[in-house]
Order: structure tokens, then C-alpha cells, then sequence
């Protein structure tokens, strides 16, 4: 016993600190781990390397930012919806600066019906030019599209798109000829379903030349430009893209999700017609999309820089290419730093994925017999990790569910208008401190190596399906599995040591790393293109979190449950700071219009869609005499609105005249001249009687039939809108069943309400924006059809 006393003192002094020493290391390491993530995470999503914007005076040959942004002060000054004022000197600007260039622009004028609303249709002013090639084969195509919506000045959709084609224009120009032909396209009506492009194909005989088709239009301004869509067969197409473009940056996540999901852009009408080509656009901010803020207050030069450097350097390319065939097999890609992309088949998709099983088959078998695993354990960790998945979905969907309940009157809450990114950040904070949580809570209670092959099980579950559904992801799931397992294995070989080492966490997060930055990146892509979406959040936190579950018991050692209070106290700050207030601002815009209606019989009244507030309250004051009304209105249909006296304006009606009325067996054909008197931008037609079964053609083109029998609960049995009509008016021709009188109702629409009232009242305030097609005037004429009954069928032949 004295010697053991003589032992044990002799201790004392030396490794009297040890302690602190232990649990100091242990925060370090935990602190490493915490810093390294958040360090992948900001990498993964700030997209690197895309070049300032280049001086106004740069180079002749290379694309100038600078240059574009003088053109672009111009073009998106104010709204150009189809048949605007602003559309005309927008397309006069456009041809301008073609002829300046020597391109010999010319304007395509012809008839076009929505393919998206068989009842839209509408007169679109293509402006095209051609750059001569020195030996083509087929041409290279630059699509932009010059309209917007009428409530925004589109200086990203899509002015930054025609400012793009305008300087590469000018910078081909000026540099050696291409082989190829190359064509600029800017389309009218691509807001109101995509007329100018399918006016194009089918009229312009330049159409049946391209070789391949390059489209540009931004829903959003704020990020790099993203190649986001191709045409099948794409395989050529992306490794063109990949070699030429100088900051590639693409996935082949998007491509599957556009297949689902068409993005509604001119590039739909070309990959419906089998024109091979791509299309290009930035992504971020999408709140400000097809609103007043889509201004050039929020519209980035290093955006359109990097768009002009993709397009000049894409046209070049291709310029250069035999375009006569360029169908291949559909790649998997993805960008993963500056200039460099990854591209490969999909029929390595399923190999590899069996590489990246062979991988974790094979940790698990070393882990298995240095007994770091039990068949009882995994038996547990299996369900537990799905559990950890379902407790995150249901305490965010309550956590949400109640913060939307809080501000409930805010209409982004309910059309997911969201101007700060910080709702996206808060939104992950939470998804991240419940999973995590959920995972520290589960760790003192199974082995840190059964939950990490549990949830590597669930990845490689995942990566089968999404091989054989999806395809075009599946490297999302495959190669972070193979790192992740390589990373399992190299902790596996380390034992205990790595939960307590340098060289422990250095293995594991390097497994990880991949399947943080390439779920991270396609997180924050989903995020900023599809708005806040829980369920995505949700799952690829915990596919995240299931990568990291070795790290996360070194941080359980050093933090304890610190880190999941952390991150819930964060996201909670963040979400109540970015909603603090019930009031509407600029980040929760409140979308409003008026509208100056005068009805057939020559009466004016002001209209309300659905609500008077501070604003429309000056012109339906609530002492007024006040009603409430059915009223249509061009892309909107028959709303509800708020009605109350107007001055009076004499504003001539729209004319309908019959131009033929004839029966056929049973049938009645009415056709009809559609024209508004005062040249309004919008006319529409209504049909207010049951006709029967009703098929309708304006100017020969066929537009949507509809069963009139059908009963929804408003006057109208049918309608459609011509955008842009021409002032000697437009044919429509009607064939419905024959028989009782037949109601016709025109509807003519112009954009603000009439200019001798607009300085009587007051400017919208701050957190105000006009709503969908903006303040408008409408005016109404009717016109009633006799009855006509069937010919009587002849007689029997004997």
C-alpha cells in the first residue's frame, strides 16, 4: 500500500491541470468542426470566380458590362407590357442599334395564341437580325424577349436578356466572322404566353435554319447566370458549354426539375418544336420578379456581366461547331469551383452508384469486425434515423404553421412574395437545430458508428432511387455517399481515437465535405428558385446532418446540447427580426390596384379587387355609396370586386360587328369584327349565354372550345384576350349550337387609369405595389344576337 500511496502521489503535481486540458481540447475540436461546416456551407452557396463588370470602354471584341448598362438605363426606364407605348420605343431602340451594327434588322408582325391559355392570343412585333457566317451549316439562335409584365420595368426580365444580345451582337461584329450564321431574336408577348416565339416558328422561314437555340431571360438579378434548362438529347450541348463557357454554371438538378416543372420562358415553344439549345438565367431573388421592385435599383452589373460572358463566348462556340447534328445521350453535370464543371453519361449513373455502395459495403464490414458495430444497435439506428427525419418535419411544419398564423395578413404569406433572403436562413437555422438536437439526444444511447451506417444506409437507399427516377441528380446523392463512406472507413481504421483527435475530425469531415457543399448548393438553388420550401429544407438538413454524425459527437462532447439551443435561438432572432412588424414595408409588399371602369350604358365607377385600403380608400371612400360586383378583367378573369361612383369620362366603347351569321345543320357560325375605338392595349370578348358546346377562331387561328353547359358560378360561359390588337380590329369567328338569342359582351383594357384623373390623387406609399396587370381602364360594350333556330333537316330521300 505504500508503494501504491507513493505512486499516486507522485502524481499529483504532474497532472493536476489534466482536466481542463481534456475539456479545453474538447471544445477546440468541437469549435473546428462547427467553424469547418459553416465554412463548406458559405462556399457552397457564394458561387465564385465570375468577373467584374467590364468599363464601357474594355475591349471592342469582349462583352462590356458597362456598355450594356448604358443600353439597359434606356430600355427598362419604365413598364413595356405588348403593345405598350414603352414596347414600341423599346423595339425602336432594339432596331436602332441593329442598324448601327449593319445586321439589317426587320420587324415580324403576325397573330400568335398561347399554347400555355388557348384564350390568349394577341399581335407581336418580332424585331430580327442576321450576323452572315463565312461557311454555315445551320445557325446559332440569341433569344431575348423585350416585353414585360405591366407593372414592372423588367430590367432583368428581360432587359438584361436584350442588352446581352445587343452587345454580343456588337462584339461578333467587330471580331472575326464565325463559320456560322448567327441570328438575333427579340420576341414580343413572351409575358402574355410566349407569343413572339411561336409566332416566329411558324412564320418566319429564318426558323427552319437553327442548328441550335441560346435563350436568356432572369426571374431573378441578384446571382450568376445559371444554365438551367437544355433540350434533351443534351450531351453535346453541355460539354460545348462546359469547354467554351468561362464560369460555367449549371446542373443537371435543374434539367430534371425543368422537366417536371416547364419553365415557362420562349425556350418551352423551341424544345416543344425540337430545336436543340439551352437556356440561361439568373435565379436569385425571385420575389422581385414580375413586380415593381424588378427595377435597376435591384438589378446587378456582375450578373450581366457574367450573362454577356456565357452568351458572347457560347455564340462563338457554336459559331464554329457543324450544327447539323448535335443530339447525344443526356449527361449528368454539375459545377463544383471556378471553371470547372463534371460531366459524364447517365449510363455510368447506375455504375457508379454501385461503386459508391461497394464503398460503404465495405467500411461496414471493417467496422463489423473490430466490433464497432452490433446487429442489435443497427437494428435500432435504422428506424432512429428516419424518426430524427419525422420529428424535423412535424415540429417545422407546427413552427411555421404558427409564424405564418402570426402575420397571416401579409400577403407574402400567402403568394410566397419574400424580398430578404433571411427567411430562407432562418428557415434552415430551425430545420438544423431540430435535427441536430434530435441527433445528440440519440447518441449517448447508440454507438456513434450505427448511426453513422444508419444513416449512410439511408443515402445509398436514396442514391438507388434517385438513379433510376431522376437520373440528372443522382450525383447529389452518389458521390457524397462514396466520400462519406471512404470517410467512415478512415475513422473506422482510427477506432476511438477518431472521436477524440485532430486527425479523427480531419477523416471525417473530409468524407463529408462533398455531400455538404453539393446538398448545400442545391438547397440554396431549390431555395432561391422555388421560394421556401419546407419539406426540401427539412430533408436536405437531415441528409446533411447524417453525414456528419461522427463530428457531431465530438461536438456533443464539447458543447453538450449548446449547439442545437444555439442554432434555435439564431433562427428564431432571425425570422422575428425580418417580421417584427404587422406593417406592410418594402421586404412585405402589399399589392394593390384601381381600376376606372365605364360599363355599356356609359356609367364610370371605380373598382377594388377584393379589399380597400389606404390606398384605394381615396377613391372608394367608406362614406361613400359603396357595392360589391362581378367584373372581368383580362388574365385575371371574373373577380370580385368593390364598386363606387367615378367622374365621368366619355370613352368610346369597343365594337363588335357582325360580319357573317350563318346556320349549318345544327351549328351556328357568327363571324365577328373585334375592335376598340380608343386603341386599347387589351380586348377581350365574353360569351354570356349557354350555347352548347362552343369552338371559336381568331384571325384563322383555332383558340380553346369550351362546354358552355358548364356552370361556374359566374355570367361568363366564355371568354379570351387579344393582346396589341390592330386599330382596324381582328376576326373572330364562333361556332356553338344554334338556337336562342346569344349575349356578346367586349371588354377593352389600357393600362393606368385616364390620364385626365391620374394627378387628382395621390401616389401609392411605401410597402405598396401595384398588383398583376397594374391600374387600368376598362370599357364595355355588348351586343346581342337574335335567336336563330337549326335549318329544318330535308327530307327523306325515297
Amino acid at each position: 500500500m505504500r508503494g501504491v500511496r507513493a505512486a499516486t502521489g507522485s502524481c499529483k503535481p504532474r497532472c493536476g491541470g489534466y482536466p481542463q486540458i481534456v475539456a479545453l481540447k474538447r471544445y477546440l475540436l468541437a469549435g473546428l468542426v462547427v467553424a469547418v461546416v459553416a465554412a463548406l456551407v458559405v462556399v457552397a452557396v457564394t458561387p465564385l470566380g465570375v468577373s467584374p463588370p467590364a468599363a464601357e470602354r474594355s475591349a471592342a471584341e469582349g462583352f462590356s458590362a458597362g456598355r450594356a448598362l448604358l443600353l439597359l438605363r434606356e430600355i427598362a426606364a419604365s413598364p413595356r407590357p405588348i403593345g405598350s407605348g414603352g414596347a414600341v420605343r423599346t423595339r425602336d431602340t432594339i432596331v436602332a442599334r441593329l442598324d448601327e451594327l449593319h445586321l439589317a434588322p426587320h420587324v415580324q408582325t403576325a397573330s400568335a395564341v398561347s399554347a400555355q391559355s388557348g384564350r390568349v392570343a394577341g399581335t407581336v412585333r418580332n424585331v430580327v437580325a442576321r450576323l452572315p457566317g463565312r461557311d454555315p451549316s445551320r445557325a446559332v439562335l440569341l433569344v431575348a424577349h423585350y416585353d414585360s409584365v405591366p407593372v414592372a420595368a423588367g430590367a432583368a426580365d428581360d432587359g438584361g436578356g436584350v442588352v446581352t444580345l445587343l452587345e454580343t451582337a456588337r462584339a461578333l461584329a467587330a471580331g472575326p466572322r464565325p463559320r456560322n450564321d448567327v441570328i438575333f431574336l427579340f420576341t414580343d408577348g413572351e409575358e402574355c404566353g410566349l407569343l413572339g416565339a411561336r409566332a416566329f416558328l411558324r412564320e418566319d422561314p429564318w426558323a427552319y435554319g437553327v442548328g441550335v437555340v441560346l435563350n436568356f431571360d432572369s426571374p431573378g438579378s441578384s446571382s450568376p447566370v445559371l444554365m438551367y434548362e437544355t433540350s434533351p438529347g443534351n450531351g453535346l450541348l453541355v460539354r460545348e458549354f462546359v469547354a467554351a463557357a468561362p464560369h460555367p454554371y449549371t446542373s443537371s438538378l435543374m434539367y430534371e426539375v425543368s422537366r417536371r416543372l416547364p419553365i415557362e420562358s420562349d425556350f418551352r415553344p423551341f424544345v416543344a418544336a425540337g430545336v436543340p439549345g439551352m437556356s440561361f438565367g439568373a435565379l436569385d431573388g425571385p420575389a422581385y420578379d414580375h413586380t415593381a421592385y424588378d427595377s435597376l435599383a435591384s438589378f446587378h452589373a456582375d450578373s450581366l456581366q457574367h450573362e454577356g460572358d456565357t452568351a458572347l463566348a457560347l455564340a462563338r462556340r457554336f459559331g464554329d461547331l457543324d450544327l447539323w447534328d448535335t443530339h447525344r445521350e443526356d449527361v449528368v453535370y454539375f459545377d463544383v469551383v471556378d471553371g470547372l464543371a463534371i460531366v459524364y453519361g447517365k449510363g455510368l449513373v447506375l455504375p457508379f452508384v454501385a461503386l459508391a455502395g461497394a464503398a460503404f459495403l465495405g467500411a461496414v464490414i471493417v467496422a463489423a469486425r473490430r466490433r464497432l458495430l452490433t446487429l442489435r444497435g443497427l437494428a435500432l439506428a435504422v428506424p432512429a434515423t428516419v424518426a430524427v427525419l419525422g420529428v424535423a418535419l412535424l415540429v417545422m411544419a407546427v413552427a411555421w404553421g404558427m409564424y405564418r398564423t402570426a402575420y397571416e395578413q401579409r400577403i407574402w404569406s400567402q403568394t410566397g412574395v419574400v424580398i430578404s433572403d433571411f427567411y430562407r436562413l432562418g428557415l434552415v437555422l430551425l430545420a438544423a437545430a431540430v435535427i441536430v438536437a434530435a441527433y445528440e439526444l440519440l447518441l449517448p444511447r447508440l454507438r456513434p458508428w450505427e448511426l453513422a451506417v444508419a444513416a449512410l444506409f439511408w443515402w445509398l437507399v436514396g442514391a438507388l432511387v434517385v438513379a433510376v427516377t431522376v437520373p440528372g441528380a443522382s450525383y447529389l446523392l452518389t458521390w457524397p455517399l462514396a466520400a462519406a463512406s471512404l470517410g467512415l472507413l478512415g475513422a473506422v481504421l482510427l477506432g476511438d481515437r477518431a472521436l477524440h483527435s485532430v486527425a479523427g475530425v480531419a477523416v471525417t469531415l473530409a468524407g463529408a465535405a462533398p455531400g455538404v457543399v453539393l446538398m448545400s448548393s442545391a438547397t440554396y438553388l431549390l431555395l432561391m428558385s422555388a421560394g421556401l420550401q419546407q419539406v426540401v429544407t427539412v430533408l436536405a438538413v437531415w441528409l446533411v446532418a447524417g453525414l456528419l454524425v461522427i463530428p457531431l459527437e465530438v461536438v456533443r462532447g464539447g458543447f453538450r446540447l449548446w449547439l442545437p439551443v444555439a442554432l434555435t435561438g439564431v433562427g428564431i432572432v432571425v425570422l422575428m427580426a425580418v417580421g417584427s412588424t404587422v406593417a406592410f414595408d418594402s421586404e412585405h409588399p402589399r399589392f394593390t390596384s384601381i381600376y376606372y371602369r365605364v360599363d355599356e350604358s356609359g356609367v364610370a365607377r371605380w373598382q377594388a379587387v377584393d379589399r380597400i385600403d389606404a390606398w384605394t380608400g381615396q377613391f372608394l371612400p367608406e362614406d361613400g355609396r359603396l357595392s360589391f360586383q362581378d367584373a372581368y378583367f383580362p388574365q385575371m378573369g371574373v373577380r370580385s370586386t368593390i364598386v363606387g361612383a367615378a367622374p365621368q369620362l366619355r370613352l368610346a366603347s369597343p365594337r363588335i360587328e357582325v360580319l357573317r351569321d350563318t346556320i349549318t345543320g345544327d351549328r351556328r357560325i357568327v363571324r365577328l369584327r373585334l375592335r376598340s375605338a380608343r386603341g386599347a392595349q387589351v380586348v377581350s370578348l365574353l360569351v354570356q349565354s349557354v350555347v352548347g358546346a362552343l369552338t371559336a377562331s381568331v384571325d384563322g387561328l383555332p383558340l380553346q372550345g369550351w362546354d358552355t353547359t358548364i356552370l361556374d358560378g359566374t355570367t361568363v360561359r366564355w371568354s379570351f384576350d387579344y393582346n396589341a390588337p390592330p386599330p382596324a380590329g381582328i376576326v373572330v369567328t364562333l361556332r356553338f349550337a344554334a338556337g336562342p338569342a346569344v349575349m356578346l359582351r367586349a371588354v377593352d383594357f389600357s393600362y393606368g387609369i385616364p390620364p385626365q384623373l391620374a394627378g387628382q390623387y395621390d401616389g401609392r406609399p411605401s410597402g405598396m405595389l401595384p398588383g398583376r396587370i397594374g391600374d387600368g381602364t376598362l370599357v364595355e360594350g355588348t351586343l346581342r344576337l337574335p335567336a336563330e333556330r337549326a335549318a329544318a333537316s330535308p327530307p327523306p330521300t325515297p
